[in-house]
C-alpha cells in the first residue's frame, strides 16, 4: 500500500481533505479534515481504535510484535478510509507518534513496520513539538474566556506516558514542561510492583503528589493562576457532569463537583468502569489515575475549580498544517545559513588547511625576509585567526537561537516557526 500516497510539493489552493492520525499509548485516533484556501479547517469525521502500545513501552520498554501488528491492523482501516476521501498526496497526511513509540527501545523497528506495510510516514513527537502543537490546539480556546485571556493559566494535560505543562500569559508561553507520569504509566508500574489492593489509591495519590509539589514549584507558591485541562480523561468528566454545555467553549467544574464523581470511579473495577461509561480497558484503567492527579494537582495549584478545554492533538496538528506559510521566515534562514555558509566555512577551512604545510613553510623559511613574503605571512596569520572566530562565532550563533527557539519557547518571533516544523535544527547544529 505505500504506493497509494505521492510526493508532490505543489501547493494546493482548493479546499481539500486532509488527515492527520494520533498514535498514542491507549489508543490510535485519527481526524479527517478540510483544509481551506483561506487556512481554516475544520473536522469532518473522527475515529478511534484501542491499541494499548504504552502497556508494554512503559513496563518493558519495548513493543511486542503482537502489539505492533494491532496498530498495523488499525492504521490499515484508516488507509482505506483515506482512500474513500481521496487523500493521496504525502502532504495532506500527518501520522505522529507520542511517548509510548518515542520512548520504546525498538521504535526504528515499529516505524519501519508501520511504512512497509501502510506507506505511512510516522513523526515520533518530541516534548518542544508536543508542546508546540498543544499551544496551537488551546490558543483560540483561551481567547473566547476572558477570565483566561487576562490572566496566568496552567495548561495541564495528561496521557497515558506523561503529564504535559504550559505556563502561558498574554498568548506567550512563559514555560513548558514534561513530567514522566502518566495515567497508564503509574498503574502498571504499580501493578508491576505488586501494590496491595487495599492500599492501591493510597500509594497513587502519594506518587502524584510528588509531580503536583514539582509543578506548583515551578508556577510559584503564591501565584494566582487559572487551570485549565486537556485530554479525553476530563472530556468525558465534563460530558457526565456538564451535559448540556456548549463544546466549543471551556466548562467550568468545581473540585465539589469532581471528587465525588472520582470516589465513585474509584470503588469500580476496570471492567466495571469500561461497562458503565463505554470505554476500552485501556481507557478505562486510565480514566480514574488521570482524573486524581487532575485534583491533586489543583489542590497543590490552591484553586478550587479546573476549566475543561475540550481540543484535541489534532485539531493543534489541524491548525499547523491550516497556517499560511511566509515565503521567508527565521527557521528558513537558519536551514539555508546551515547549508550554505557553514558549508562555505567548512570548505574554506579545508583549502587553508591544504595550503598549511607549504604556506608555513614559506614564512617560516629565511626566504620570509623581504617585504612582500612579511605581509603574505601576516595576512596569511590574521585570516587564519579571523576564519577560527568567524567559524566559532556563527556556530554559537545557530546552537544558541535553535536551543533557545526549541526548548525554552523565550523568543517569541521565532517559537511558532522554528518549533515543530524543523525538529532535527538542534541535532544539525550540534554536529556541525
Amino acid at each position: 500500500m505505500s504506493d497509494n500516497f505521492e510526493a508532490n510539493e505543489a501547493v494546493t489552493t482548493e479546499p481539500h481533505p486532509v488527515a492527520l492520525i494520533d498514535i498514542g499509548a491507549t489508543s490510535v485516533r485519527m481526524a479527517i479534515a478540510e483544509l481551506q484556501a483561506s487556512g481554516d479547517g475544520r473536522i469532518l469525521e473522527s475515529l478511534t481504535q484501542a491499541v494499548s502500545l504504552g502497556k508494554d513501552s512503559f513496563i518493558k520498554g519495548r513493543l511486542d510484535r503482537a502489539t505492533i501488528e494491532d496498530c498495523v491492523r488499525v492504521l490499515k482501516i484508516y488507509c482505506h478510509k483515506l482512500q474513500e476521501y481521496q487523500i493521496h498526496r504525502r502532504e495532506d497526511i500527518r501520522v505522529v507518534a507520542t511517548s509510548a513509540v518515542r520512548e520504546a527501545s525498538n521504535r526504528l523497528a515499529f516505524l519501519d513496520r508501520v511504512y512497509v506495510a501502510t506507506g505511512l510516514e510516522v513523526e515520533p513527537f518530541d516534548e518542544a513539538q508536543l508542546h508546540r502543537v498543544t499551544y496551537l490546539a488551546i490558543e483560540p480556546y483561551l481567547k473566547r474566556v476572558p477570565e483566561l485571556a487576562s490572566q496566568p493559566v496552567v495548561v495541564c494535560e495528561i496521557g497515558g506516558g506523561s503529564t504535559e505543562v504550559l505556563g502561558i500569559q498574554q498568548e506567550t508561553i512563559q514555560y513548558s514542561r514534561t513530567y514522566r507520569m502518566g495515567s497508564l504509566r503509574l498503574r502498571r508500574t504499580l501493578e508491576k510492583c505488586n501494590a496491595p489492593a487495599a492500599r492501591f489509591r493510597e500509594i497513587m495519590e502519594r506518587e502524584i503528589d510528588k509531580t503536583a509539589h514539582k509543578i506548583e514549584h515551578e508556577v510559584g507558591a503564591e501565584s494566582q493562576v487559572q487551570f485549565v485541562v486537556m485530554g479525553g480523561d476530563v472530556r468525558l468528566l465534563a460530558s457526565k457532569l456538564r451535559p448540556d454545555q456548549d463544546p466549543e467553549s471551556p466548562v467550568r467544574l468545581s473540585l465539589s463537583e469532581i471528587e465525588p464523581f472520582v470516589d465513585e470511579l474509584s470503588e469500580l473495577s476496570v471492567v466495571a468502569v469500561s461497562r458503565k461509561h463505554h470505554l476500552s480497558l485501556p481507557e478505562a484503567e486510565s480514566l480514574t489515575t488521570a482524573l486524581l492527579a487532575y485534583v491533586h494537582i489543583a489542590k497543590a495549584l490552591k484553586v478550587n475549580h479546573l476549566w475543561v478545554a475540550t481540543p484535541t492533538l489534532r485539531e493543534g496538528l489541524l491548525r499547523e498544517m491550516s497556517q499560511s506559510r511566509p515565503l521567508w521566515t527565521l527557521g528558513d534562514a537558519l536551514i539555508l545559513m546551515s547549508r550554505t555558509q557553514g558549508t562555505l566555512l567548512t570548505w574554506f577551512g579545508r583549502f587553508l588547511s591544504s595550503l598549511n604545510p607549504s604556506i608555513s613553510w614559506i614564512i617560516d623559511s629565511k626566504w620570509c625576509c623581504t617585504w612582500p613574503l612579511f605581509c603574505m605571512k601576516s595576512v596569511y596569520r590574521s585570516t587564519i585567526e579571523a576564519f577560527t572566530s568567524t567559524r566559532c562565532i556563527f556556530f554559537a550563533t545557530l546552537r544558541f537561537l535553535a536551543s533557545a527557539s526549541v526548548n525554552c519557547f523565550w523568543l517569541p518571533w521565532s517559537r511558532a516557526i522554528i518549533v515543530g516544523r524543523h525538529p532535527r535544527l538542534c541535532t544539525m547544529f550540534t554536529e556541525a
